[in-house]
């Protein structure tokens, strides 16, 4: 049966439940720009009635607030992280083909196509004047830049290779840290929700972000589980399993890169689109480094090694008095490729002539002649046919990775942009809300007021009838 202040309790119950829904609008509106917050609402609902013996119906007490719900949508979540991973993957690929396409250069003066063309058309003025000293010490010069500019395009891409494998290593420390992170809010919020009706919002926001940036370096798998704890795992791997977290390292060994997770490797050489992220892009960007554009430029600078050396064994030097054969190359690929030191040295060695005489020269012409030999891709294809395709396939590929990228990064904006209108703080939204509950407010303050003033007149009026 309600008691005498049944009223008075009700009114208090809508106070309260206003100021708590006032002070929800307050956190919305401060946190309307922070990265990563979510909406919240404090969700009111009917407090239990009361039935009063020989009274028709239930006596309602009011409202209560049975949760502060945060607005979240876990499907759109896991369409942002997915894209986010492929974004970082070709983001990242394109970067580092990018680079590769400034090592070759090919607009400039100092590319390799260039200074190829620079050599033979120095052996062509050879093979016209091969009495000429000076000539001779143009070839030479024009031989060391081919030579340069194979062992600088082998260090550089050599170096971005190793830089990918430097970068694996700075984000292993980095996707450790942040699953140190993850499961100290998990442990953190399941401490939170062992309490009813708490729901530990801040908490998982801050773990959202933490999500999201760990899918912009690897591809994750994340699922909560009944007490609001995040499983977290790497291609199968768990990273994190409730408030315990895995070490995490990248190693280089004869199996390729492996990634370490709680001491169990994953080698993705082979599928580095496995890992996706910025780590899947670095490891696809060292796999193409190594088995195709270092390959084919070793592959070109000891065919171009082998093929000159032998048309020059065959010839004779300025002033040799019987045949010597000599190599104008030294090394085997394109980061050893150098001009041979005797050469260098006396450049009147430099062979010219076939026959010995003076002014033969036949051998710097055959020399010349040697763009035009279809000496590369099993007799297919010229020196400069090669680099032609070197050149045009990195750059198609430069071209698909950027492409990918930014059909990613469009993906991305557009689930965003749903996922703000699920979870974004909308201010016009909140200041209507903020009317609302100032009026509610309002009212029962009139209506404890109300009650009050009943109770006034019962205690101080009751007995005086008749005096």
């Amino acid at each position: 049966m309600p008691g005498t202040f049944f009223g008075i309790e009700t009114g208090l119950r809508g106070l309260r439940a206003q100021q708590q829904a006032l002070n929800v609008t307050a956190h919305n509106v401060a946190n309307s720009a922070a990265p990563g917050y979510s909406r919240q609402e404090a969700r009111m609902e009917a407090a239990m009635a009361t039935s009063e013996p020989g009274q028709a119906g239930q006596m309602g007490s009011g409202v209560t607030i049975s949760e502060v719900r945060r607005f979240r949508d876990t499907f759109l979540d896991a369409q942002v992280r997915n894209e986010t991973s492929r974004s970082g993957r070709y983001t990242t690929l394109q970067k580092g083909l990018d680079e590769i396409q400034s090592f070759f250069n090919e607009l400039s003066d100092l590319g390799l196509r260039v200074v190829l063309n620079r050599f033979w058309d120095s052996l062509t003025d050879l093979a016209n004047n091969p009495e000429s000293d000076a000539i001779r010490r143009t070839v030479i010069q024009a031989a060391e830049a081919v030579a340069g500019t194979f062992r600088h395009l082998s260090t550089q891409l050599n170096d971005l290779a190793q830089n990918s494998v430097d970068i694996l290593r700075i984000r292993g420390g980095e996707l450790e840290q942040i699953g140190r992170e993850i499961a100290s809010l998990n442990a953190r919020i399941a401490e939170v929700r062992a309490t009813p009706g708490e729901q530990a919002n801040d908490l998982k926001d801050k773990r959202d972000l933490l999500l999201d940036r760990l899918s912009s370096i690897v591809a994750i798998s994340a699922a909560e589980d009944e007490t609001s704890q995040v499983r977290v795992s790497i291609a199968g791997q768990p990273l994190v399993s409730k408030n315990v977290s895995a070490s995490v390292s990248f190693s280089q060994g004869p199996g390729g890169i492996a990634l370490s997770i709680g001491g169990s490797n994953i080698i993705p050489a082979e599928r580095p689109e496995r890992l996706g992220g910025e780590v899947g892009g670095a490891l696809e960007l060292k796999g193409l480094i190594e088995a195709t554009y270092l390959s084919d430029l070793d592959s070109l600078a000891a065919s171009l090694i082998t093929e000159l050396n032998t048309v020059h064994r065959s010839g004779w030097g300025l002033r040799d008095a019987e045949h010597v054969a000599r190599d104008l190359f030294s090394g085997q690929d394109a980061g050893t490729i150098s001009v041979s030191a005797e050469i260098k040295a006396a450049p009147s060695k430099l062979a010219a002539s076939a026959s010995g005489l003076s002014g033969d020269g036949r051998v710097a012409l055959e020399m010349a002649g040697l763009h035009r030999k279809h000496a590369m891709s099993g007799g297919t294809a010229t020196f400069e046919d090669f680099l032609s395709g070197l050149t045009g396939r990195l750059g198609i590929e430069a071209q698909e990775a950027g492409r990918f990228a930014e059909n990613s990064q469009l993906l991305i904006r557009e689930i965003e942009n749903h996922r703000d209108n699920v979870q974004g703080v909308s201010l016009d939204e909140e200041m209507a809300n903020m009317v609302r509950f100032q009026h509610a407010y309002t009212a029962c303050a009139r209506l404890i007021t109300a009650f009050d003033a009943l109770l006034e007149t019962l205690i101080e009026r009751t007995g005086l009838a008749g005096r």
